[in-house]
């Protein structure tokens, strides 16, 4: 390998080792959160937050991408637990803070949020 070249077959074992390590941690957060059991409990809005994922080198490329927005919500249980979970765009646009309600999930997967009426 003069001049720091690599193989493509190194790249490729490398490409596929990242591959398969982000497919082996998809899996176990989905089984993880499949196996977990459905949690229903009254629970008040505490925080809302959003996170922009930017594309990679957008900023350095100059180009107008905006990426991925990802929005969570942030409860406070009954029992005093504090849980955020990722939730939906129309979810958190309708979804106001120290709103009190209940709150359904599973793992870290949010299900639905009732608003108390």
């Amino acid at each position: 390998m003069p001049g720091g070249e690599i193989s493509v077959s190194t790249f490729l074992i490398m490409f596929g080792s990242v591959v398969g390590v982000c497919v082996v941690f998809a899996l176990y957060r989905f089984l993880k959160d499949r196996l977990s059991p459905k949690v229903e409990t009254a629970a008040v809005v505490e925080g809302k937050r959003k996170y922009v994922q930017s594309p990679a080198g957008s900023a350095a490329k100059g180009t107008s991408n905006p990426g991925v927005t990802l929005y969570y919500l942030t409860f406070r249980t009954q029992d005093g637990a504090r849980v955020e979970l990722r939730v939906s765009q129309a979810m958190y646009r309708k979804t106001q803070e120290a709103v009190s309600g209940v709150l359904r999930y599973q793992g870290s997967r949010f299900l639905e949020f009732s608003q108390a009426e």
